[in-house]
Formats: structure tokens, C-alpha cells, sequence
């Protein structure tokens, strides 16, 4: 309610050209009702160098696999959660 109407105005304009942008960068769009006022984004990684991710809007949700990165991310081997240190404020770990 404390948006001015020319904002929304622009924002709706815009709103209009998401899907097609979408499209030309390679993203699939599935259309779906979301909660309405809210978007949300996820990104998986999927290996060092690329990532799945989805866009979920109110009326559509956009997705793309394998989204290559430009640069390698740290991903090594899952730490058994029996290495893992209790946090220090776990006062029952430590019982």
C-alpha cells in the first residue's frame, strides 16, 4: 500500500517482459500460482561448475539446469556428521 502507483505501474510494464527474457537466456517456464506477492529463487549447486536454478514468481516459474559458472566453486567430499564439532552452546552435546 505505501507504493506509489507509478511505481507499480512500471514494475507491472515490466513484469510483462520477464518470461520472454527468461526464454532468450535459455530458461524453461512452466506456468504455475505461486503465493502471490512473493518470489522466490533457488539455486542447487550441482557440480563445482554449475548449479540448477529456479525462479518462482507469482503467475510462472522459470528453471534452468546445468548454468554454468564463471568460476569453480569449493565442493569436496560430505564430512560424516560424527566429525562434525557440536556448537558451543549445545550444553547436551557436551553432557
Amino acid at each position: 500500500p505505501k507504493v506509489p502507483s507509478s511505481v507499480k505501474s512500471i514494475a507491472e510494464w515490466f513484469y510483462k517482459f520477464v518470461p520472454g527474457a527468461a526464454f532468450m537466456l535459455g530458461f524453461s517456464e512452466k506456468t504455475d500460482k505461486n503465493p502471490s506477492r512473493q518470489a522466490r529463487v533457488i539455486v542447487a549447486l550441482t557440480s563445482p561448475r554449475t548449479c540448477d536454478v529456479v525462479i518462482k514468481l507469482p503467475d510462472v516459474t522459470l528453471y534452468e539446469k546445468a548454468v554454468r559458472l564463471p568460476l569453480s566453486l569449493p565442493v569436496g567430499p560430505k564430512i560424516p556428521a560424527s566429525e562434525l564439532q557440536p556448537p558451543i552452546w549445545n550444553i547436551f552435546a557436551e553432557a
